[in-house]
């Protein structure tokens, strides 16, 4: 299985069923192999939040996680 990475709106994002949408920046679901990240107006800003859910997919042992789920 891929990896999947989706940029969300703040609406789309809060929206996902994961406890801490309403204050994180992204968040990746190692069980499901996919990352979020909230949409922000700073295209640096979107770059390092996608390269930092993508390299909590591919951690061996998480960091920054809450039941299961990485967050930023």
């Amino acid at each position: 299985m891929g990896y999947s990475i989706k940029v969300l709106s703040s609406e789309e994002f809060e929206k996902l069923p994961y406890r801490h949408t309403d204050i994180a920046l992204g968040l990746a679901d190692p069980k499901q192999n996919t990352a979020y990240v909230r949409y922000s107006a700073y295209p640096e800003l979107n770059k390092y939040l996608i390269d930092h859910e993508f390299e909590h997919l591919l951690e061996e042992h998480g960091t920054d996680e809450i039941d299961g789920v990485r967050y930023k």
